[in-house]
């Protein structure tokens, strides 16, 4: 029996290949290419091939495959820019570029089935998202934004030769343990001398922050961080200037999970942070601060930032300070 593996995908997925075959179709606009495009939806990418596997192998197989899935957490894999057209086949292939996650899952895969004496071949990912009803024209570069996918599970898959063809057949699907991080947004607020606002709890005495919080169902990144902001610190009247989604992600240690999280955050395992650069649009402003939130207020200069840091947020000050630099929104730091 022929078997292979594949990573199962969410509806997200079609989501965000619809928009890139949307930009595909807009750079296409001049080419013969575009009236030939079929969108193909397909939920799954290959990852491992398995050698013959005899029916009496298949119940071992399921329990090693069964164990892969409950150990694995679901992991983000990145598709490229840049659209291939798949060689000797009419199809617009997608490659994706494969993190130390997946090259765990697939060397886990090979060691867990080599106990079951079966080989596997691995298998660099890549979607296929249309088909091109003719050959007729060469793909030209494409310069489409890149996406970002959460496999959320593994899929055994077998084939048939039919006389309709080649049939493939879906045996199985385990899914991966599935971790929530929750939305926060980091505010980074600059006043007029491009001196960034760091907050204090009034339960953490000596440990800076910037003022942060999570992020509403209904709101969008602008939206919470403008909200934040104003209820810490009083400030209403800014600008924004940028805003990074989902720049970093970190996980709670563990003595807070069990003992130590608010109620409504107990379902999450961390956060992800998403950045809003905000500068306070007068000259001079008076802070009113949130007591609860912001015991204590403290204007610092870049430079400074990362040292006023605790250790625990250290890494997301260096990628705002990263980010301040790359969009020249503040002078270099000396």
């Amino acid at each position: 029996m022929k078997l292979w593996l594949s990573l199962n995908l969410d509806q997200n997925t079609w989501r965000q290949t619809g928009s890139y075959l949307s930009c595909l179709k807009n750079q296409l606009k001049h080419n013969d290419l575009k009236s030939y495009l079929t969108p193909v939806k397909k939920d799954q990418l290959t990852t491992t091939f398995l050698n013959e596997v005899t029916l009496a192998k298949l119940p071992a197989l399921t329990l090693k495959l069964k164990k892969i899935a409950d150990q694995t957490t679901v992991f983000d894999l990145k598709f490229s820019s840049s659209a291939w057209l798949k060689q000797n086949q009419p199809e617009i292939l997608l490659k994706t570029t494969t993190n130390s996650a997946y090259r765990l899952l697939q060397k886990t895969i090979a060691l867990e089935l080599k106990e079951i004496e079966l080989t596997t071949s691995s298998y660099q990912p890549g979607l296929i998202i249309a088909k091109l009803n003719k050959t007729k024209g060469v793909l030209p570069k494409i310069n489409c934004p890149p996406f970002t996918v959460q496999p959320n599970g593994l899929n055994l898959i077998t084939s048939q030769l039919t006389p309709q063809g080649l049939i493939h057949k879906k045996l199985n699907t385990w899914l991966f343990k599935t971790e929530k991080f929750r939305r926060n947004v980091v505010i980074c607020l600059l006043n007029a001398n491009d001196e960034i606002l760091l907050t204090q709890h009034q339960d953490r005495p000596l440990s800076w922050q910037l003022p942060q919080g999570g992020v509403e169902s209904t709101e969008n990144l602008t939206q919470a961080a403008l909200r934040e902001i104003k209820e810490e610190v009083g400030v209403s009247q800014t600008r924004c200037l940028l805003v990074k989604p989902d720049l970093h992600r970190y996980r709670w240690p563990k003595y807070l999970l069990l003992h130590g999280q608010d109620p409504e955050k107990k379902q999450y395992v961390g956060q992800l942070q998403s950045l809003v650069v905000l500068r306070i649009a007068k000259q001079t402003v008076n802070l009113t601060l949130d007591k609860r939130e912001a015991a204590l207020a403290l204007w610092i200069k870049p430079a400074d930032l990362i040292k006023q840091l605790p250790r625990s947020r250290k890494p997301i000050g260096r990628l705002i300070i990263k980010e301040l630099k790359i969009n020249k929104l503040i002078s270099p730091i000396t």
